[in-house]
């Protein structure tokens, strides 16, 4: 090209005006080559290219510079950063619409905020985790749905669900109980069931008994008849034991054939570890069975313990005058000494004690001129009570009891009786739990009477029941 014109339009009136910056710079235009495209440059570097072009470098605007798109004043669409957040705005008379067929929000680390799905699922997340989608059917939630007043979850509140105030509506999605908030203490809230279900959630709390505590735990000790009253639920550990039976009188006379008697039976033991506890119960404490002052029957048996439906059955009397067997119970009486050799203990009640001594070998030896027997053993909760032996000198041994730390110290109770001893020797020792012949059972033990000596002495009572539970504080 050898030739520039510059030629004003034949019907225009203004004026074309080209003015040069005052700059050393050179400046030039390049005219349209054969690709139409006009640009302008300092040194022939390219800086803007027009008419429709592709930019090969970033298009930097500064803060609160807009892009303006469409013919509004100002722009129908602008987009811009003001120094401290970046805006959309759709600042003309339509809507602003973003189309394909999916689209992904994401945090500017590439995590998932939401996604939707063309003719399918929209999807929320939480921490990159989903909560909330749409489904043909309707939506899916995972985990709890609140509102101000209402929630509804796949499981129950707690005592330490603290909603917004008292009528907070809770519904579990999984079972269909339902519950309102009635008492709102922050971690000690009352959720009322009033759906299908009956049972309440609230603080725990219980009473009854004598109530200490002994390191982690709380204990209830009961030693006479009362309630017990656990309000919420918990696990608990507990221990029923029934009085224990009282020994038999021996025969009033001493000489050619007499016999001691038989000791008590300890009182049905009952252990039970890791039960939830909710709800009322009655708590009932049964006394030892008493001395027994009649000749010719056997000791009296113990009175049966209980919590709420769980039952420790009574201890058994030992046998009496000669050829009377001991009573069965929770732990059986001793047979009481005599001729025969067929004389049995009571027996015992599986899982809460074991039988009373035998009375059934033949004896050797005479003393007055004919045989004087010592009485056997009362059952303990945790062995038979000791059969009787050849030898006549002494009456046996009542059965060991459970050693047990439950109140925080460690007791044997619900031993067996010492039976009774032949006129002028020893009778029946006291073993764990236990009481020696001629001896009441200890009080709140359980422990069976010792069985009494020959020469009318009255058997001994049976010691008193006893219910103790305990939890974790």
């Amino acid at each position: 090209m050898s030739k520039v014109k510059i030629q004003g339009h034949a019907s225009g009136s203004g004026v074309f005006t080209l003015t040069t910056p005052n700059t050393s710079t050179n400046r030039t235009i390049t005219l349209p080559d054969a690709s139409g495209t006009l640009a302008f440059t300092t040194d022939d570097d390219d800086k803007l290219l027009l008419g429709g072009g592709t930019m090969t470098g970033d298009l930097i605007l500064g803060d609160n510079v807009k892009l303006e798109i469409g013919s509004a004043s100002g722009g129908d669409l602008q987009i811009y950063h003001d120094g401290n957040n970046s805006y959309i705005d759709e600042a003309g008379t339509g809507a602003l619409t973003i189309r394909s067929n999916t689209i992904n929000l994401q945090k500017y680390t590439g995590e998932t905020l939401a996604e939707f799905q063309a003719d399918g699922a929209v999807t929320l997340r939480y921490d990159n985790v989903a909560k909330f989608q749409t489904t043909a059917a309707g939506i899916t939630v995972t985990g709890a749905i609140v509102s101000s007043d209402k929630t509804v979850s796949a499981s129950n509140p707690t005592v330490s669900t603290n909603p917004t105030a008292v009528g907070h509506l809770w519904l579990n999605s999984s079972t269909g109980d339902t519950y309102v908030c009635t008492t709102a203490t922050s971690g000690a809230n009352v959720w009322t069931n009033v759906g299908k279900g009956t049972t309440d959630v609230q603080p725990f709390a219980a009473t009854g008994g004598t109530k200490t505590t002994s390191g982690n735990y709380t204990i209830h000790t009961f030693t006479s008849s009362a309630t017990f009253a656990v309000t919420g639920s918990k696990s608990m550990d507990y221990i029923v034991i029934a009085g224990g039976g009282g020994g038999a009188k021996a025969q009033a006379n001493h000489g050619a054939g007499t016999a001691a008697s038989g000791a008590g039976g300890g009182g049905g033991y009952i252990a039970v570890n890791g039960a939830t506890v909710s709800g009322s119960h009655t708590v009932t404490i049964g006394a030892g069975g008493a001395a027994q002052g009649s000749n010719n029957t056997q000791g009296n048996n113990g009175v049966a313990s209980s919590l709420g439906s769980l039952t420790a059955t009574v201890g058994g009397g030992g046998g009496g005058k000669p050829n009377y067997n001991g009573n069965s119970g929770g732990s059986g009486g001793g047979g009481g000494g005599g001729t025969s050799t067929n004389i049995i203990g009571g027996a015992g009640t599986s899982g809460q004690g074991n039988r009373g001594g035998n009375n059934q070998v033949a004896h050797t030896g005479l003393r007055n001129g004919a045989q004087e027997r010592g009485g056997s053993g009362g059952g303990g909760a945790s062995a038979q009570g000791e059969d009787a032996t050849t030898n006549l000198q002494r009456g046996s041994n009542g059965g060991a009891g459970i050693t047990s730390s439950i109140n925080g110290s460690s007791v044997c109770r619900a031993g067996g009786g010492g039976g009774g001893a032949p006129y002028g020797h020893g009778g029946g020792s006291a073993t764990c739990g236990g009481v020696t012949y001629d001896q009441n059972g200890a009080a709140n033990t359980g422990g069976g009477g010792g069985g009494s000596s020959t020469g009318g002495n009255q058997g001994g009572a049976g010691g008193s029941g006893l219910v103790i539970i305990r939890y974790l504080t």
